[in-house]
């Protein structure tokens, strides 16, 4: 493979599509997976990441702004991209014209895109989001009648594609109260919509936890995320997918590399990097790799390993914007500008895991790969 640049990121296709069909194998009959793509696909690159899903047969896109979802519309034409981040009223228009469905949590939200789209001669979908405990983003139970007032006299200018809300604790098996609870408020909410004749096309409550610890909660849809990009949402759900009923198989599709652009040797009492806050304490070959903070790696990265040929090479000193130092002394053989270091992945037989450098910064997976800018060339492998 040519290097599409000094620092990069591959995906493995194979990877990203046998995580997806070994979630949807777990779902209950007519349940479907909607691949999270927001926050660029979780690091991993949305563009990439939604046209190898929709080349696969992949249909409905979950995504935070209506940014994400033209970049969505570009690579997935005729797929259902729903807005699950805040509606702003002043994208109501681009919302309407790349067909995506906003998620409204309002009798405001509902009347804006009712006269938008009676305007336009059309009919707009759209999800509804109710608040069963989160108090993050949804229409209290105290609300419902409105939602519903302002649906009976928007009429034929909206459609109710969803019907949905989030739960705060699905990843933890001690909190299965607190997820029935969110449970039962949402059920009351789907029977008040349904009572009214507004029946949703999907009821979609679930996130990546849900098919592994609660699967009876995946009902129309499920929003897929970590678990789709080969990264557990918790400990719980780690055992419990490795070992449970509701077991899956899933391999990390991310890796991160850079390469290496220059050797030294260094004596006892020499330093490295800003503010000498290293100090040798004896003779060491030391590498400079071509990638830094600016690349999305940790500061606080300093003493954890990156890879190259499979040894595991401690980062020394301060990691600076674009590069950071390491220790190669125990590689065997010549090394020199060029060679590749593998900063999160696998080299032979030796590995470093998003769960691995989460762990150790005392963090979650998410902020590791959420945090990988766009500026890095994503390659499909």
């Amino acid at each position: 493979m040519t290097r599409p640049g000094k620092t990069w990121i591959e995906l493995s296709e194979k990877a990203l599509l046998a995580n997806q069909q070994g979630v949807a194998a777990i779902l209950p009959t007519g349940a479907h997976v909607a691949p999270v793509v927001k926050a660029n696909a979780y690091g991993h690159g949305l563009r990439e990441v939604a046209g190898m899903l929709a080349g696969q047969g992949s249909e409905q896109f979950i995504v935070d702004d209506v940014g994400e979802a033209e970049v969505v519309r570009s690579v997935v034409p005729h797929g259902q991209i729903c807005i699950v981040g805040f509606d702003d009223p002043e994208m109501r228009e681009r919302v309407v014209a790349a067909r995506v469905i906003p998620t409204v949590t309002s009798p405001e939200d509902i009347m804006g895109y009712a006269t938008l789209a009676e305007s336009m001669n059309l009919t707009q979908p759209i999800n509804i989001e109710v608040e069963t405990g989160f108090r993050r983003l949804g229409a209290p139970e105290e609300n419902w009648r409105d939602l519903l007032s302002a649906l009976k006299y928007a009429g034929r200018h909206l459609q109710l594609w969803g019907l949905s809300s989030h739960l705060y604790s699905a990843d933890e098996k001690r909190d299965a109260a607190k997820v029935a609870e969110q449970a039962a408020i949402y059920g009351r909410a789907v029977n008040a919509f349904c009572d009214a004749s507004f029946v949703p096309k999907f009821r979609h409550l679930g996130n990546s936890s849900v098919p592994v610890l609660h699967n009876g909660l995946s009902l129309d849809l499920v929003r897929v995320g970590l678990l789709l990009y080969g990264l557990w949402p918790s400990d719980d759900v780690r055992r419990e997918g490795t070992l449970g009923r509701h077991h899956v198989t899933i391999a990390p599709i991310l890796s991160l590399k850079s390469v290496i652009a220059q050797v030294q040797y260094i004596k006892p009492g020499e330093s490295v990097g800003y503010g000498g806050s290293f100090v040798a304490n004896k003779p060491m070959r030391i590498a400079t790799v071509a990638a830094g903070y600016a690349d999305g790696i940790d500061r606080r990265r300093t003493g954890q390993a990156v890879l190259v040929r499979g040894i595991r090479c401690p980062i020394i000193g301060r990691i600076c914007m674009n590069m950071l130092m390491i220790d190669v002394s125990n590689t065997a053989g010549p090394i020199g500008p060029g060679d590749v270091v593998t900063i999160i992945g696998r080299d032979g037989m030796a590995e470093i895991t998003v769960d691995d450098i989460a762990r150790d910064l005392g963090t979650l997976s998410y902020e590791i790969v959420a945090r990988l800018p766009a500026h890095l060339p994503r390659v499909i492998v």
